[in-house]
């Protein structure tokens, strides 16, 4: 349990009517720095030492920010809420309160090591996802907005670049480099007006940020709470305000863990099953998620998280017998979902689900491309399907499921290469 001798960190705005009161107990001190172990000292008088402690009380972190204190020194660059940012980001934010008019006095039953040390915690420049010369696997992912389809791609260099698809205009903006991380998987989930965009590093950890389409911004990266570690692939679905987030462990288990977007709260990492997964796909439909999975002998599995009655079902195999699968995507239009994978072929294949009367339809080879990567996003009636082939280029194709047509390939405005 967090310390009881914690308090309140204090707003840029409420500093003058602040610091009387705290100046009785630790007297304001310009400090510019501490060391990680003092950070550490203050945190475990704090919270106990714990980062990623959120009660519900308006305090949050290792170091208890509050809300209006962390966005005030520029916390929500890495996470929306204190205890969702790593460690090292929190101390980061930390050092600029320490540099301001409080001093130590910030915290100020626990500030005390913080008193006289000058020492840079650290000097190097603040954490995004690990970046190398390494090159990314060539993930795509979808998302949309209204009529806007927002897509990212893991670069040929391993870094994320986006493209914006307005269906109402039949417009494409321009691919844009967004980092330099060095990344192999990547998935996203709207929002509302907010695409939250879920990475796999190659150093197996999972990371987050946010494009809010309404002002025009993008966060930046922060490492989902939990410390998951030697994740292969990661997907994302959304029901209310809730994302629900799958990876496939170090160990081709499935792992999952929901962000709740309204109180800024994660739950913890949660292994699901024995399996041995390749790659993972899902939709939600009212308050189910429906998880499918490509395993290790390349057969189509699926298995439904329901969110109004909090269960699980078991894995089940999707009928029909596809075999050889090498990736998968799902969208859904009312109650269908869609279903595509890649075959040992490298075609797509397409099978749907109506999740109303409980029927399949078969799997349907839709093409002789050579695909390697796969996302689908729908709008209306409309699936948009995308594609990273062999070549590198991205393509899509739309279903229309009012008419009950397929348009053919066609490839991305822009020229990418991932």
């Amino acid at each position: 349990m967090p310390s009881s001798r914690r308090t309140r960190l204090l707003g840029t705005f409420a500093l003058t009517a602040g610091l009387t009161a705290s100046s009785c107990v630790l007297a304001t001190v310009d400090a510019s720095a501490a060391s990680v172990a003092n950070w550490d000292r203050v945190a475990q008088c704090e919270s106990s030492g714990n980062w990623s402690i959120n009660t519900n009380n308006g305090l949050y972190g290792g170091l208890q920010f509050d809300l209006p204190t962390w966005r005030a020194y520029g916390g929500t660059q890495y996470a929306a809420y204190p205890h969702q940012a790593t460690k090292q980001q929190q101390i980061l934010i930390a050092e600029k309160v320490l540099n301001g008019p409080q001093g130590a006095g910030a915290w100020p039953q626990c500030g005390g090591p913080l008193v006289g040390d000058h020492t840079n915690p650290y000097p190097s420049a603040p954490p995004t996802p690990p970046a190398s010369s390494g090159t990314g696997s060539g993930g795509v992912a979808a998302s949309a907005t209204d009529t806007t389809v927002h897509l990212e791609i893991i670069g040929s260099d391993g870094a994320m670049y986006t493209n914006d698809g307005n269906y109402t205009t039949g417009a494409w903006s321009t691919w844009t480099k967004l980092d330099n991380a060095n990344l192999k998987s990547v998935s996203a989930a709207a929002i509302g007006g907010v695409s939250h965009v879920f990475a796999v590093a190659n150093d197996g950890r999972v990371y987050t940020r946010d494009a809010n389409y309404t002002t025009g911004t993008w966060s930046d990266w922060a490492e989902v709470p939990g410390g998951a570690g030697g994740a292969k692939a990661v997907m994302a679905t959304a029901t209310g305000n809730t994302v629900h987030l799958e990876i496939i462990g170090s160990d081709g288990a499935m792992y999952t863990n929901d962000a709740n977007y309204t109180t800024g709260t994660w739950g913890v990492w949660t292994r699901m099953d024995g399996a041995n997964l390749k790659s993972l796909a899902g939709v939600a439909i009212g308050n189910v998620s429906h998880v499918f999975a490509v395993s290790e002998d390349g057969r189509v599995y699926s298995r439904d998280a329901d969110y109004g009655a909090g269960t699980w079902t078991g894995w089940a195999e999707v009928p029909g017998g596809a075999s050889g699968a090498k990736g998968i995507t799902a969208t859904a239009t009312g109650t269908t979902a869609h279903l595509e994978i890649i075959g040992s072929d490298g075609a797509m294949y397409n099978n749907d689900a109506n999740y109303t009367t409980g029927t399949w339809s078969t799997w349907t080879k839709m093409d002789s491309a050579n695909l390697k990567s796969l996302a689908s996003v729908a709008i209306g009636n409309v699936n948009h399907v995308f594609a990273v082939a062999a070549d590198g280029h991205v393509y899509t194709r739309d279903a229309n499921y009012t008419t009950g047509t397929w348009s053919n390939w066609a490839e991305v405005p822009g020229g990418a290469s991932a």
